[in-house]
């Protein structure tokens, strides 16, 4: 520095320059850096590097690392390593699933600043196996046991040298062949079902597999027939003809198969051995081989109709006869032998479908018989299906059937004799307590008569309303008071309908109820001089008892003096208070007794008298 008279100084300046840390720099930070890989490649080889660098001058900015950041797919953490000098490589064997990989390493210095990469790893499967012709043939007997398995030679290779997997997909050899695969690359073809008959080419559309790609070939299989001999259809040839069959009328044709090809199929028929109507026949085919069959030839008879034992059926019912029930059973046969001639048909017109026919002619109850008719007659047609089939009337048998119906027909009672017991204190409507239902079995209406019996002036017949008109429910119930009537009593009542009637008989009793006495002089009180005579009778008490059973109307009457209980001067004795000692009115002027009377049946009745005693002077 100087100053304007020329004097100077001088001093050093220091100027520090501070590194500011930044981000390392990489070539593929911009764009996808794009790896394509083969699917073949092993643990540990290098795919890829990344090219990265830092600018920063201290070593702590400057250093850095290349991470795995922010990837969610496990798969790449577990597939990929990355090393410090960017080196990418295969943590194991590649797999042979997916086809791409995408992921992002980040080029991360120590001050935590990073640059992104992303990585797209491409693998390339693409090794199909190599076969220098599509075509393979194989020759096979149709004889070839079943589940029988043939190598075929190929000339595919894996061109990445390893296993072969050969699987049928389509065309018509499938129907028939299939193709094993046994995990050692052979072509191995094996017949799913009997190649017997089977005879000419099979083709089979077939993928060459080696795990990263396929190759298609097509495999022909030569199927050789093997001459088999001819077969008649069935071994016994039966045909049947008429006896009225006229000269040359054609019996029946004979049937032969051939399971062969042409060149060796059959050649013709010939006529054997000839015995009434039994013949042997052969047929040869073209390599000379045969087979033989026996015909049969039956003559069938004519057709005849049905004969039966009787033309007229004659039938007893009633108006309750159950459905089902059988009636009568036809007896017809039919001589014939072929069935289409033997079956017998039994037919006839019933208008109210009231009766039915059994195929094997039993003739039924089909529904209820009605209530209004006697008889009924109908005609049963007897033919056989033949005749019947072609509406064939000659030669049919008629039989007349005629059902006489018994129509007196009563009500049926649940019970026709009901016996019950009463008690003398029963209110009116008490009934027997068993009620009666009477019904009409043919469905009419039914109705009860008047009562009759020695019971009727006090009891009723009551009846249950019910909804039903053919049945009737009722109980013999209390008419009126049945006090005091005591005894065995009868009720008649008759059930009826049109066609018949029932009796009903209600026996019962009416039995005493025990009822207690009845003073008939008590309570009472009474004055007595005081010089009465010893002796006299003061007062008898009158009792009386309204039952009738004597084991109850039987009774006992009993005095107990209130107060001094040791006075004896006033006795009762039976049912009369006596003076037996002197009284005095001035010692004691009254006399009070609780007069108690109880019956054999333990019932009781109490009252009391009173004796006043009045001074004679």
């Amino acid at each position: 520095v100087n100053d304007s008279s020329g004097l100077t100084d001088s001093a050093n300046v220091v100027v520090t320059v501070h590194d500011v840390n930044e981000p390392p720099i990489c070539e593929h930070a911009q764009s996808t850096y794009v790896i394509t890989v083969n699917a073949t490649l092993k643990s540990g080889q290098i795919i890829g590097k990344l090219s990265c660098y830092d600018t920063d001058f201290e070593r702590i900015f400057r250093d850095f690392q290349f991470i795995f950041k922010n990837n969610t797919s496990y798969d790449v953490t577990d597939l990929f390593l990355v090393n410090d000098q960017g080196e990418i490589s295969l943590k194991q064997d590649m797999p042979t699933t997916a086809g791409t990989y995408d992921f992002t390493i980040y080029a991360e210095d120590s001050g935590g600043l990073s640059t992104k990469n992303d990585i797209s790893v491409i693998v390339n499967r693409n090794f199909p196996p190599v076969c220098q012709s599509p075509l393979f043939a194989v020759a096979l007997s149709e004889k070839t046991p079943n589940r029988a398995c043939s190598v075929i030679p190929t000339d595919c290779v894996d061109p990445l040298g390893g296993t072969l997997h050969y699987i049928a997909t389509g065309n018509n050899g499938t129907q028939v062949f299939e193709i094993e695969d046994k995990d050692n690359g052979s072509l191995i073809v094996c017949n799913r079902i009997n190649l017997d008959g089977r005879y000419g080419k099979w083709l089979l559309d077939v993928i060459v597999n080696n795990t990263y790609a396929v190759t298609t070939i097509i495999l022909a299989v030569n199927v050789d027939d093997v001459n088999d001999p001819p077969r008649f259809t069935i071994g016994i040839h039966n045909f049947s003809i008429s006896e009225k069959a006229s000269t040359n009328t054609l019996a029946g044709r004979l049937s032969a198969v051939d399971p062969d090809s042409e060149k060796n199929g059959i050649f013709n028929y010939t006529l054997g051995k000839k015995i009434n109507f039994i013949s042997g026949y052969k047929v040869l085919d073209k390599g000379g081989l045969s087979d033989e069959t026996t015909v049969r030839i039956d003559v069938a008879d004519a057709n005849d109709p049905p004969v039966c034992d009787k033309n007229i059926i004659q039938i007893y019912i009633n108006l309750t006869t159950p459905i089902g029930t059988t009636l009568a059973e036809i007896a017809c046969i039919d001589w014939d032998v072929e069935d289409r001639f033997k079956e017998i048909d039994y037919s006839f017109i019933d208008i109210g479908n009231i009766f039915g026919i059994q195929p094997d002619g039993t003739i039924y109850v089909q529904r209820s018989i009605p209530r209004t008719r006697d008889d009924y007659s109908f005609r049963v047609t007897v033919r056989d299906k033949w005749m019947k089939q072609n509406n064939i009337t000659a030669g049919q048998v008629s039989i007349d059937v005629f059902v006489n119906v018994e129509r007196n027909t009563p009500p049926v009672c649940s019970e026709t004799s009901v016996t019950g017991d009463f008690r003398e204190t029963d209110p009116v409507e008490t009934c027997i307590g068993k009620e009666v239902v009477c019904t009409d079995p043919t469905g009419g209406a039914i109705s009860l008569s008047s009562p009759t019996g020695d019971g009727v002036s006090f009891m009723k017949i009551k009846e249950r309303a019910v909804t039903q008109f053919s049945s009737i429910p009722f109980n013999l119930c209390v008419k009126s008071s049945i006090k005091d009537q005591i005894g065995q009593f009868q009720v008649f009542v008759r059930a009826y309908t049109d066609l018949g009637s029932t009796s009903v008989i209600f026996t019962f009793s009416i039995f005493d109820v025990n009822e207690p006495p009845v003073f008939v002089n008590a309570p009472n009180q009474l004055s007595i001089a005081e010089n009465v005579a010893t002796g006299t009778s003061l007062y008898k008490v009158i009792v009386n008892d309204p039952d009738i059973d004597s084991s109850f109307n039987d009774f006992n009457i009993t005095a107990t003096l209130q107060g001094d209980a040791k006075d004896t001067n006033i006795q009762f004795i039976v049912n009369t208070f006596y003076k037996v000692n002197a009284l005095n009115s001035t010692s004691k002027d009254e006399y009070r007794y609780r007069v108690v009377a109880t019956d054999n049946g333990g019932l009781s009745t109490e009252s009391s008298i009173t004796f006043n005693v009045t001074d004679s002077q």
